[in-house]
């Protein structure tokens, strides 16, 4: 059987990498080509098609990638750890996910931390999926509130959203392998529904933990709690708050940068 499980995982990852990298290339040429197309015919059905394409290729890459992140979650694999600014990770995670900013609303609460040590790319997943939920199950006039607050020995991120919400009876069952929320009922197209499962098993191996309070109509609050140390804290980002595609940073209190998202 651990045979069986260390082929499935090589096999897992083997695939996984050979069709990252040419989805990569067939994606940036879709791209390229909506956009020359849009130049040449304005209005032209051909480059809606291509946009489309190019969004349905996005999509297949980001189904590989929670399948490859599974099988490392599930061996217990991982790349090397480094001490990381929790504050940076959070906005690397949205300058990643398809967010809708000219749609939706984006309030950052981020403080002062001291550094974490954490498996970037992993983790930088975990909150890559929270986030992209909280974007979905919103509506285009939604507002996702990201904060990071330190707790004693501990750090929480927390994603709050104003979006559909989560029932009752669907709640305890979301961290599940391949569990859905009923996507008749959110309007969603259904995935692997890999992506929480991958979060909780993610942030577990960091000796953290997920939370989820939601309401069924009213929105959906996601907390990551993660060990950290004491010592001097970082010059992280604050007070921010996406406008439009912008995202206005204060850093060090007395200046203001606009980060393109």
């Amino acid at each position: 059987m651990k045979r069986l499980d260390r082929l499935k995982s090589a096999f897992l990852a083997q695939v996984s990498h050979k069709l990252k990298t040419p989805l990569t290339s067939l994606s940036l040429g879709l791209q390229e080509l909506e956009r020359y197309a849009a130049g040449l015919f304005p209005g032209d059905p051909c480059h809606q098609r291509l946009s489309s394409m190019h969004e349905d290729m996005v999509k297949l890459s980001a189904v590989i990638t929670s399948v490859f992140r599974m099988q490392e979650v599930m061996v217990g694999q991982g790349g090397s750890r480094i001490r990381y600014d929790l504050a940076e990770l959070v906005q690397e995670a949205l300058l990643q996910v398809p967010t809708r900013t000219g749609q939706h609303g984006v309030v950052l609460n981020l403080g002062e931390l001291p550094l974490v040590t954490v498996d970037h790319d992993r983790l930088l997943f975990a909150f890559q999926q929270i986030l992209d939920n909280a974007f979905k199950f919103s509506s285009g006039e939604g507002v996702v509130t990201v904060s990071l607050v330190k707790d004693a020995a501990m750090v929480r991120l927390i994603v709050e959203d104003n979006g559909c919400g989560i029932s009752k009876e669907e709640l305890p069952k979301i961290f599940r392998q391949f569990y859905q929320v009923d996507p008749d009922a959110t309007g969603q197209i259904p995935g692997f529904g890999l992506g929480l499962y991958c979060t909780r098993e993610i942030v577990r191996q960091h000796g953290g933990s997920v939370s989820v309070e939601s309401d069924e109509g009213k929105g959906t609050k996601v907390t990551v709690t993660l060990p950290c140390p004491d010592g001097g804290t970082c010059q992280s980002v604050k007070n921010q708050a996406v406008v439009g595609s912008y995202c206005m940073c204060e850093l060090f209190s007395d200046t203001l940068i606009s980060l393109p998202i």
